[in-house]
């Protein structure tokens, strides 16, 4: 079957583990390479036997070694999963917030069945 594949799913401890690493590494002004190694982290945390970096990982090994001792609590997140790509974020306070990205994730939906429900060019 061609076309999208559907997300896999992740586990409340690869959960977990996420919103730890965002609450140890991520901040507002944050570099580039400090992104970098945050986003390697979330990538080996998710899929550690698929994914392998050859050169610098940017931190994201010392960031996993400290979430190993990390008793702190993680961020509140949320993943928004679209067509060929996921997204992390995280929840600001105040319900108005919440609302907003509810829509954004419905939005996201209604986008992806009329999307996969328009006829090919070559059927009309």
């Amino acid at each position: 079957m061609d076309g999208p594949k559907l997300p896999g799913t992740i586990g409340a401890n690869q959960a977990e583990a996420i919103s730890k690493l965002w609450a140890l590494a991520y901040t507002p002004g944050m570099s580039a390479q400090e992104a970098a190694g945050l986003q390697i982290a979330i990538w080996k945390t998710i899929a550690p036997e698929d994914f392998s970096i050859l050169g610098d990982d940017y931190g994201a090994s010392l960031l996993l070694q400290n979430l190993e001792g990390y008793a702190g609590a993680g961020a509140k997140l949320v993943i928004l999963s679209g067509p060929g790509q996921d997204y992390v974020t995280s929840v600001p306070e105040g319900g108005s917030t919440l609302i907003l990205l509810s829509a954004v994730a419905v939005g996201l939906a209604l986008h992806r069945v009329f999307v996969h429900r328009r006829p090919s060019r070559g059927n009309r």
